[in-house]
Formats: structure tokens, C-alpha cells, sequence
């Protein structure tokens, strides 16, 4: 009785100002049918699919010409995208999550925000995939890549969809990494939510493809299933100039944390 009493006054109150009435807004002086409004429309939505159209070929193309010819020619690996290929079934929908990601970032362009995400159909069950993209900086994580981790993961948890991770990344992009791990949803949140995907039993895999260097290391150690690419999958938390330096002992990436 009270909160209607307090109601009825205040509705009383904004009756009587000039906040309640209604704005007086001008009639429009042109007929949405007439030949000239209908062609701007569309001259515009023309413009607006043109544009979506570049920024996705330019976010698709990940690290340019340069980091595609040093991941398939020099490191002798599959583009990302070629992977999802062999990974989805042929006849699979594919719908990609986050593509415009990384776009115009205080700290530059990253393609995709260096990954490439989405749902599609693997053995005939739906389920969603995060994939690091080497040709863009190495698959290094940036700030931006943890924010579309962290929505595939949500995606998964919603949806209850196996997640599948296909690692290849240099860790996270040291320059950055106060803006990378400060808070409870950053960095360390993907990890968490790794934990938490597990104890509800939706099955995370991890298939290491390249370097799973640093942080990264830890997403295969902690999926149900890890399978590393012999000959070019490795894991470890620091690579082969860190054992070095901490204890003098030479050792290849292979023998340090390949298959």
C-alpha cells in the first residue's frame, strides 16, 4: 500500500511537468516511398555490405602475405582455417564467432583478434572451436583474444557444446600483459572456466598444433583429451632459452615438450 501510494504521487507529479507531456517533433517532409529515399536506402546498405565485406576478407586473411608464407612455407603448418576444413564434416554449417574482433584496438589492428572461432558439426555433434591463428603475431594472446576466449567458453557452458581448442600460440603478448591479467576476467579466467566446463562433464580437447608456450600451456594440460602434432605440437612453460639460462642444459623444443 505504501509503494502504490508513493506511486500514485509521483505519476501525479510527472503529469503536471513538462517532462510528461509529449514533445511536439516535426512531420517528416518526405514520403519513405518516393524513388530518391528508396535509393539512397539502398545506395547506403550498398556502402554498409561493401565495407562489411573488406574488413571481413582483411580480418580473414589473418597475419598478411609475410605470416602466411612463414607458418606454411618456413614452419611447414596448416593455415587455421584449412584446419577447421579437416576438422569439420564436409557438409557441416559453419558459424564463425567474433570475426570483426581486434578491429581498430588501441594497440593496432589484430585480425580476428588471432583466432578463429565458431560453431559447426564434428561426427555428425554440434560444437564450438577456438583456434589460434599463428600468421598474427605468432598467436600471441592479446587483450582482445581473451575477451573471444572467454565468449567461446561462455558458448560452450550455455549451450552445453564440446569445446575444442587448437593450440598454436606463443603465449600472451608480453608488452601487454599488465592489461592482459589484472582482473577476474582476464587472463586467468580462461583457465577457471576450463575447471568449471570439466566438473559439469562438458568435454573440452585440445589439439596442439604448434607452440603452446607459457600460458598457453596450460589449456592442453587441462582439457579431458590433449593430442599433440608430432613434429610440431609442443608444450612447455618456458621453451629452450629459459632451460638454458636457468640451468645451462641444451635442449630442442621436441625433446623439452613434444610428443
Amino acid at each position: 500500500m505504501i509503494f502504490l501510494k508513493h506511486f500514485s504521487a509521483l505519476k501525479l507529479n510527472l503529469q503536471e511537468s513538462s517532462f510528461y507531456r509529449a514533445a511536439s517533433f516535426k512531420a517528416l517532409k518526405y514520403d519513405l516511398q518516393e524513388e530518391d529515399v528508396v535509393n539512397n536506402a539502398k545506395t547506403r546498405s550498398a556502402e554498409a555490405a561493401h565495407a562489411l565485406k573488406v574488413l571481413s576478407e582483411y580480418a580473414s586473411a589473418g597475419g598478411g602475405s609475410r605470416g602466411i608464407h612463414r607458418h606454411t612455407i618456413v614452419n611447414k603448418k596448416l593455415l587455421v582455417r584449412d584446419r577447421l576444413k579437416l576438422l569439420f564434416d564436409p557438409d557441416s554449417p559453419f558459424l564463425e564467432i567474433g570475426l570483426l574482433a581486434g578491429m581498430s584496438m588501441d594497440y593496432g589492428h589484430i585480425p580476428a583478434a588471432g583466432s578463429v572461432a565458431g560453431i559447426g558439426k564434428i561426427h555428425g555433434h554440434f560444437c564450438i572451436v577456438g583456434a589460434n591463428d599463428a600468421t598474427v603475431k605468432g598467436g600471441a594472446f592479446f587483450p582482445i583474444s581473451i575477451v573471444k576466449q572467454i565468449r567461446v567458453q561462455q558458448l560452450s557452458y550455455l549451450n552445453r557444446l564440446p569445446c575444442i581448442y587448437l593450440v598454436d600460440s606463443a603465449g600472451a603478448y608480453l608488452p601487454l600483459q599488465a592489461d592482459i591479467f589484472p582482473d577476474k576476467e582476464h587472463g586467468g579466467r580462461t583457465f577457471y572456466n576450463e575447471a568449471v566446463l570439466s566438473s559439469l562433464g562438458i568435454p573440452q580437447i585440445a589439439v596442439v598444433c604448434g607452440s603452446s608456450t607459457a600460458g598457453g600451456a596450460y589449456c592442453p594440460t587441462m582439457a579431458e583429451e590433449a593430442i599433440i602434432v608430432k613434429k610440431s605440437g609442443v608444450v612447455f612453460l618456458g621453451g629452450p632459452p629459459l632451460v638454458k639460462a636457468a640451468t645451462g642444459e641444451i635442449v630442442s623444443e621436441q625433446v623439452l615438450g613434444g610428443a
